[in-house]
Order: C-alpha cells, then sequence, then structure tokens
C-alpha cells in the first residue's frame, strides 16, 4: 500500500448507496474493499469489480463477528493497511414501522443487530488493521431518524433506536480513540431515492421533491467521508456538511 493510495471498507456495498460510494471510491484509483450478503447476485457490484482492478469483493453480513474478522484478514492480506471504515448494511423493513406500543421485541433486537452492533463488530476487528496507516476514519451511515432531539414525525421505533444506539457508540469512538488520531462520526445521508423510496413515500405520505438520485448522494457522501478531518469528529454529521442534533 502505498502512501497515497487510501484503503476503504463499505459494508452493503451490494447496490443503493453502498454501491454509488464504492463507484465513486474506485474512480479515485482507492483500493475499494465491498462488503455484500450474497457477492454473487450483487450485479451492478460485479460489474464494478470486473471493470476496476482496485474493487475486491467480499462476503459480509453485517452482524457477524466471524465475518468481521474475516474481512479483517483479507484487508490486511491484500492491502496491509485500512484508512476509511464506513459501515452502510442497514436493516430497514419498512413493514415494520411501528408505534411503540406495537413494536414487537424481535423487530427492535434485529435492528440493533444489523444497524448499531454490526458496525461495532467492524471497529473492533478491524481497529488493529486501521493503526497501521496515518489516516484513521470511522464514519458509518446514519440517519437523522436516530436523533432525539429532532423526533421526527414518523413512526419508526426500531429503526430509529438502533440508528440511535449507532450515534452513541460512535461518539464513544470519537472520544476514546481521538489521541490515535480516529475521525469518527455518524453520517446522515439524506433523503435519497434508493430501493425503498417509493415504498417510503407511500408509507408516510411525504412529497420530497429534493430526493437525490443515487448517483448524486454517492458524490457527496463520497466527498464528505473523503474530505473529513478532526473537526468533524465526534458530531452528528449531514450529507451537506451540517451539524445535526443528537
Amino acid at each position: 500500500m502505498s502512501a497515497q493510495t487510501q484503503v476503504w471498507f463499505i459494508s452493503g456495498a451490494s447496490r443503493g448507496i453502498g454501491l454509488s460510494i464504492a463507484q465513486v471510491a474506485a474512480k479515485k484509483d482507492y483500493i475499494v474493499f465491498a462488503g455484500a450478503r450474497n457477492p454473487s447476485t450483487a450485479t451492478g457490484l460485479q460489474e464494478l469489480a470486473a471493470n476496476n482492478k482496485n474493487v475486491h469483493i467480499i462476503r459480509y453480513e453485517a452482524g457477524s463477528a466471524a465475518d468481521a474478522t474475516a474481512v479483517a484478514q483479507r484487508i490486511e492480506e491484500l492491502a496491509g493497511g485500512l484508512d476509511v471504515l464506513v459501515p452502510n448494511a442497514a436493516h430497514i423493513p419498512l413493514e415494520e414501522f411501528r408505534r411503540v406500543k406495537d413494536t414487537k421485541p424481535d423487530f427492535l433486537s434485529e435492528h440493533i443487530q444489523v444497524n448499531a452492533i454490526a458496525p461495532m463488530l467492524l471497529f473492533e476487528a478491524l481497529y488493529p488493521v486501521m493503526l497501521k496507516p496515518q489516516m484513521r476514519k470511522f464514519i458509518p451511515i446514519s440517519s437523522a431518524a436516530g436523533s432525539i432531539s429532532m423526533a421526527m414525525p414518523i413512526s419508526c421505533t426500531s429503526y430509529g433506536a438502533s440508528k440511535a444506539t449507532l450515534n452513541f457508540l460512535t461518539k464513544r469512538i470519537a472520544q476514546e480513540h481521538a489521541e490515535e488520531g480516529f475521525i469518527a462520526f455518524p453520517l446522515h445521508p439524506g433523503t435519497v431515492k434508493s430501493v425503498n423510496f417509493k415504498a417510503f413515500l407511500e408509507l408516510t405520505g411525504f412529497e420530497i421533491p429534493d430526493a437525490m438520485a443515487l448517483e448524486e448522494a454517492g458524490d457527496i457522501l463520497f466527498n464528505m467521508i473523503n474530505n473529513a478531518s478532526m473537526e468533524n469528529s465526534g458530531k452528528f454529521m449531514s450529507y451537506d456538511g451540517t451539524e445535526l442534533p443528537w
């Protein structure tokens, strides 16, 4: 790994936001490790890897400690170290958007396992590999739904609680590893026209005319991560560079 080449790991890169970020990073000639639960069916990611020798697909299921360890071993073997960790894989079944009184414990457990515990396990597994380069960024994709202060007017109990948990863990990482040069903050991606966008509008009744296309979101989020500095660390950042309330 040369001093000029950044190494990124992006989970949930088979489609949507994760794939869009990976596509931009690949164009920058960064070494991109892209995590996908089912690589064989991730056609967009397969195409990206086929056309870019700097893209490596790794089978990764969010929440699996064994997979997180395997990711760390693979990255160390091929690249020697990791500069940027972007936990993006998320659990967001819209049919489980319920009020608190209608939320089943299993719903909450599944959301927290994928949306909060999985990024923590990735950090734990990849921490030694991230100590090798000079740049150390842990920037999970979160959501404004995880802001307690903003209290979005939708019944997303399990999803919101899981993202709030992710935000707390990321804040702790920023505080506990600041002296080691880690830049860590949760990143709200904005409203993106991803796979669930149409169903989300139907469920909530919202009208969001300024929702971003995936390509635009990929560029914006990549730049936020790529340009992140210690000034951002420990804050809850939005895609547009503003700070959100916890």
